[in-house]
């Protein structure tokens, strides 16, 4: 081969290189430009799905904060109505527990209805009972081994005397054996008690211990008096095991010491009524423990929000 060959395959071989060298480049400078683009796509990408993540948690918080609100609306709708002092003994430390619980409550005041009363009905001096209403389920209570019955003709409500059966049976395993001497009232017994006791002390005397006809938790059939049926009650063993254990079986102190402003009674330690376990747990977490306070915000609660 001569030199004149060897020159021009050298210098093709050259230009083959250069060639393949540029095409080389510009491939390279291409695919880095798709690596360029793809880490700016993945990039604008998780930037999106950032900015809708944050987009998403906003607006919860903004529907939370919205149905906060809503809660606290209602609370404070409910409240308004009330005694300064029963506004006073509200402690709510978590609004959605207390919401929950209070509808649970509700639920239970409307499931425990008999005869249009509920177990919860607030009866007091403001509230009266409806006009001629009697319980059509009352038991007639007789001594047993468990509990002893004054006198004849003491009847209760059934849900009340078979709480009444399950609560002695307790007491009496711990010494204790209960004495029932007054339940259920009707609303002319009670105008007797009544006028008696305005007879003996006074109306207004009378007032601050004994119930109007049509006021009275006796005619609920779901109140006990205990006892002695005054205060010297309060140093009995009895007194002293139905204090701490009563509300285990859902029986609540009705008219306690210190409350005859809010009550419109004289303390009596001998006067239980049956309202339930769950609302027991309910007066007791954020009332206070005052069963008052308690009907009166329940009250006021199932009359302005219906169930749906």
């Amino acid at each position: 081969m001569n030199k004149l060959n060897i020159d021009k395959i050298s210098k093709k071989a050259v230009s083959f290189a250069l060639s393949n060298k540029k095409l080389v480049l510009e491939a390279t400078a291409f695919a880095f430009s798709l690596v360029l683009i793809a880490f700016v796509a993945t990039i604008a990408g998780k930037a999106r799905a950032e900015r809708r993540e944050r987009e998403i948690l906003e607006k919860e918080a903004m529907e939370r904060s919205a149905e906060r609100e809503e809660k606290i609306a209602m609370i404070r709708a409910v409240v308004e109505k009330l005694p300064p002092k029963t506004q006073k003994a509200l402690r709510v430390d978590d609004i959605d527990t207390f919401i929950s619980d209070t509808k649970s409550a509700a639920a239970f005041y409307r499931s425990s209805v008999r005869d249009g009363v509920s177990l919860l009905y607030l009866c007091d001096k403001k509230h009266a009972l409806p006009q001629g209403y009697a319980p059509s389920d009352l038991v007639s209570l007789t001594s047993g081994s468990t509990y002893t019955v004054g006198r004849t003709g003491i009847n209760l409500r059934r849900d009340a005397a078979v709480a009444l059966d399950t609560m002695a049976a307790a007491a009496v395993k711990d010494g204790v054996k209960l004495s029932v001497n007054s339940a259920y009232r009707s609303y002319e017994y009670q105008k007797i008690v009544f006028n008696r006791w305005v007879q003996i002390d006074g109306e207004e005397e009378a007032e601050r211990e004994s119930s109007r006809p049509g006021t009275s938790q006796h005619q609920l059939g779901t109140a006990i008096d205990f006892g002695s049926i005054d205060e010297s009650f309060y140093y009995t063993k009895e007194c002293q095991w139905l204090t701490a254990h009563a509300q285990e079986y859902g029986w609540s102190l009705s008219f306690p010491d210190g409350y005859e402003n809010e009550t419109g009674y004289k303390w009596e330690c001998w006067h239980f009524r049956y309202i339930g376990i769950p609302a027991c747990r309910y007066q007791k977490k954020y009332f206070g423990d005052i069963q008052q306070f308690m009907l009166e915000f329940l009250d006021a609660w199932v009359n302005l929000y219906p169930p749906m």
